[in-house]
């Protein structure tokens, strides 16, 4: 594959077409075949390639490595892979992630590191599931503060009732709030049940509407936390460096003749003791060197093994991960980082390092990095999504102060609605009753109850009696009417009925004048 400097619309003749070696590892460098036979390339170290070489004013032809490695001094004294292939002059430079080491800059040239590496740990994520998983939910802080406002919530409400008291303004209803009953029922509004007692005042019903508002947001930030928590598989590794897969004989594995082999290859020749040579001379008793990074994700997944690789390769594994199985750590070891090789000396890598530099201020480098590594739905480290978190404490503090709101405001119109009624009862006193009267009421208030309700009885039976007697007088009105009939009352109180020819009247006791003109007979009935 050939490429040509184009610059506008006029072709430039390019200073020399140089030959890129490249190796295969996904997403820096992705070679396909297609239906002609011919190899692609794409990937991020392909189009970074692209365009360093239009910047320095090259043209380039690409080839992939022998046996797609990377490169490294074998038994016999001779450097194999990208870096072999650039010392020993069969490729002007290298196309894909190549790691700089001490060891390698002894024979190549490299320009400055356009993306920084570490050495990271990846496994397979841990599917166990502890039965204290539901406390997991929120944080201990958050639940304490989901407590203190259940009992907040019946504090006030006990509040509430106490002013509504204190203020002669509260009736049956305040009376069984008591401080027991007002936490009970702050319970009833979380658990969406309904009982007693049931809030009657308005500045009860206030603070029993904001209370229920934030129970409701209570529920919801508990049901998508215990949603993530669900369908997120966490870590429960205790590995976490170097020493940790050493002292504890986990199985590891690593790539052969590759960076990370080389360099603890190195530590265990000078025998230093030091934790790379323990992990070096474990490795090799265990036999668990694979050949390919494929091969060496493929066990940390289906095998259970812990891998070592270069920080950008496993984050992109455990990004891209269809099952999001695999996972790592925050640890990183043998930081570093990748540049393109050139031969000693050769002017081209002056070329390609200033052109890499004007990426980089330019910020093309790092739009080409998003493009490769973009956000997905797995966690790098296995570990509760820390914004989920952070975002249920902001949500759930916006509930508090809603709370403490609708709190404050039902205090306030207690005691305004308190206030009110006794300034509006002060205006509106009855002006005072007339002496007699007040002697009166103050010797009734002098009377026991039960003579009062003695009195009371005696009053109503005159009363009753009173009624008969005025019944009586209507029915022999309406006889009178029809048969001429005269009542009189005897000095007992009985009636005397007289019947006359012409009128009726009433005699009352006592003299009466009645007109002889007008009392012709008069027949006396006794009732």
């Amino acid at each position: 594959m050939v490429g040509y400097l184009v610059a506008g619309n006029r072709l430039e003749a390019p200073k020399r077409v140089l030959k890129a070696v490249a190796v295969q590892q996904t997403p820096f460098v992705n070679i396909r075949a297609d239906g002609r036979n011919e190899t692609k390339m794409d990937g991020l170290c392909v189009r970074l390639t692209a365009k360093l070489v239009q910047k320095a004013g090259y043209t380039y032809e690409t080839y992939q490595s022998p046996k797609n490695e990377f490169g490294h001094l074998n038994e016999g004294g001779n450097w194999t892979g990208t870096i072999g292939e650039v010392y020993y002059g069969h490729a002007d430079m290298t196309m894909g992630p190549v790691t700089i080491s001490s060891q390698r800059l002894q024979v190549v040239d490299f320009t400055p590191p356009f993306m920084t590496t570490s050495v990271r740990m990846v496994f397979r994520r841990s599917r166990k599931r502890s039965p204290l998983l539901l406390f997991n939910i929120f944080p201990l802080g958050v639940l304490g503060g989901i407590l203190g406002g259940i009992i907040g919530i019946g504090c006030v409400f006990y509040i509430i009732a106490f002013i509504r008291r204190l203020l002669n303004i509260g009736d049956e209803n305040d009376n069984k709030f008591s401080c027991r009953d007002s936490i009970w029922m702050a319970i009833w509004i979380v658990l969406e049940k309904r009982d007693e007692p049931i809030a009657k005042s308005i500045a009860a019903r206030m603070m029993l509407a904001g209370s229920w508002l934030c129970s409701r947001v209570v529920m919801l930030v508990f049901v998508a936390n215990l949603t993530v928590l669900l369908t997120t598989h966490h870590k429960e590794s205790d590995i976490t460096s170097l020493e940790d897969l050493v002292n504890k004989n986990v199985k590891t594995c690593i790539v052969e003749n590759e960076f990370i082999f080389q360099t603890l290859k190195s530590h265990s020749d000078a025998a230093d003791g030091t934790v790379y040579d323990k992990l070096y001379q474990r490795i090799l008793r265990s036999g668990s060197l694979v050949k390919s990074t494929e091969e060496g994700l493929s066990k940390a997944k289906k095998d259970n093994f812990i891998f070592l690789e270069e920080s950008p390769v496993v984050e992109y594994a455990v990004l891209t991960d269809k099952d999001c199985d695999l996972v790592t750590t925050h640890h990183t070891f043998l930081e570093g980082g990748f540049g393109v090789a050139t031969r000693l000396g050769d002017p081209l890598g002056k070329d390609l390092s200033i052109a890499l530099k004007e990426m980089q201020e330019d910020g093309e480098l790092d739009v080409l990095k998003q493009q490769w590594f973009p956000e997905t739905k797995c966690d790098l480290y296995g570990e509760k999504d820390s914004s989920n978190v952070s975002t249920s404490v902001a949500v759930l503090t916006g509930a508090a102060i809603m709370l403490a709101v609708f709190a404050l405001s039902s205090i306030l119109e207690a005691i305004v609605e308190g206030v009110y009624k006794k300034l509006r009862e002060r205006f509106r006193k009855p002006k005072s009753l007339p002496q007699d009267i007040e002697m009166k009421g103050q010797e009734t208030d002098d009377v026991p109850c039960e003579e009062m309700a003695d009195r009371l009885e005696q009053g109503l039976e005159a009363l009753r009696k009173e009624a008969i007697c005025l019944k009586e007088e209507a029915i022999c009105l309406k006889e009178n009417l029809a048969g001429n009939v005269l009542l009189t009352r005897k000095p007992s109180g009985e009636l005397r009925h007289r019947r006359q020819r012409s009128s009726l009247f009433v005699i009352e006791d006592g003299p009466s004048p009645n007109p002889p003109d007008q009392l012709e007979t008069v027949e006396e009935i006794e009732l």
